[in-house]
């Protein structure tokens, strides 16, 4: 499986799926909240969102282009 979160876009899952989860177990919010908690916490865990994967997004950049030869001379 090939990832496609950034590390930006994992840490706002973790914070998010936390959020979400604290605010169910303090009965603030319904059942769906834990649940939707728990796949944030998830595909951060594993670096994958289904849906990105659906739609053909990836919020990582997965090819990196060589960097800029500073003095113009060919390698």
């Amino acid at each position: 499986m090939k990832t496609n979160l950034s590390q930006a876009d994992r840490a706002l899952r973790i914070l998010a799926g936390s959020i979400l989860i604290a605010l169910n177990l303090t009965g603030v919010s319904a059942a769906w909240s834990f649940y939707l908690g728990l796949a944030a916490l998830l595909s951060s865990a594993v670096s994958f969102c289904f849906l990105y994967a659906i739609l053909g997004v990836a919020s990582c950049n997965t090819s990196r282009p060589a960097p800029p030869n500073p003095k113009g001379l060919s390698t």
